[in-house]
């Protein structure tokens, strides 16, 4: 949920129910210039010799969530058991995966896959020829 900054009372509901502040957004006019070159960042396909960095960051979301202020209970996987998922799933033609590289290091991935087949859209969220 995000809460705006300027509704004081909102926002104090919201510290005391103990959610307190994990991210902050701003809105600001572009400049007439771009002061710096934008980096250049290469996506493509990713290949088998990218899993060793893909468990690698598939460990971080779950680290970064031990830590305060989220405190969560969900053990962090180990590597080489991010590692062996990945080994197992990668050839599945199902489901694509791409990988994000910034000066030939993996920096970031998706996976793409056919709507029905995404956790992230529960029935209720898919278009009507879908909710099967």
């Amino acid at each position: 949920m995000l809460v705006p900054a300027s509704d004081e009372g909102l926002l104090r509901a919201w510290y005391w129910l103990g959610f307190g502040q994990q991210q902050a957004h701003a809105v600001r006019p572009l400049p007439d210039e771009t002061p710096v070159a934008p980096p250049k960042v290469a996506v493509r396909r990713a290949r088998r010799t990218d899993l060793p960095a893909l468990a690698r960051l598939e460990l971080e979301l779950p680290r970064q969530h031990s830590l305060a202020p989220t405190f969560s209970a969900s053990p962090v996987p180990s590597y080489e058991e991010c590692l062996a998922g990945w080994e197992e799933d990668f050839d599945d033609p199902a489901y694509t995966t791409f990988v994000a590289e910034f000066e030939g290091i993996v920096i970031g991935s998706s996976i793409g896959c056919a709507l029905e087949l995404s956790s992230s859209h529960p029935p209720l969220t898919r278009p009507g020829d879908l909710r099967r």
